[in-house]
């Protein structure tokens, strides 16, 4: 039987190759049925933290490998010591965002933007029994955050305008 870590590193590994494959240094434009838009950048940089997990440089919590290194450790198969694994913030946490991330990060299936009174926005998908948090930077968004379950749920956030998405393009 796969140890938890293992079962992360797997569903981690093939996010990251599903990733690389259609949205890695692309963008996508969402556009709204009220005319509002957003555009996320979707960076390699940007995946791992979506995973909730870390890889650490060695075995004494010396620090975490960068981000775009552990990126190219997943998609490239290359052998990781389940030891030198951590989390962003805890093992639960992890197991919740990787569990839906090959959903979470796919924005053709999104429904629903959500702004929050934080700046931080929300894409609803699979008729909201996920998000991808978002967060603005300049003029566009970023991948912050995978949650399981609508923003509603989510009580830390109090949604300030909702739009319901018209379409949705990555180039």
């Amino acid at each position: 039987m796969a140890s938890v870590e293992g079962r992360l590193i797997t569903q981690a590994r093939a996010a990251a190759l599903w990733y690389e494959t259609h949205l890695a240094d692309r963008s996508t434009s969402v556009i709204c049925s009220d005319g509002y838009s957003i555009r996320i950048e979707w960076k390699r940089e940007d995946f791992p933290h979506l995973t909730g997990l870390k890889y650490q440089i060695g075995l004494r919590n010396t620090g975490a490998v960068p981000q775009l290194d552990f990126y190219h450790m997943l998609i490239h198969n290359q052998q990781l010591d389940l030891r030198r694994l951590s989390y962003t913030n805890n093992q639960m946490l992890a197991k919740r965002k990787c569990a839906v991330l090959m959903d979470a990060i796919n924005p053709e299936h999104a429904t629903t933007v959500f702004e929050t009174s934080a700046g931080i926005f929300a894409l609803g998908i699979g008729s909201d029994r996920y998000c991808l948090g978002l967060v603005y930077s300049t003029d566009s968004c970023l991948p912050m955050s995978v949650m399981q379950g609508s923003l509603e749920e989510q009580r830390r956030f109090i949604i300030s305008n909702t739009h319901m998405i018209q379409s949705v393009r990555t180039y």
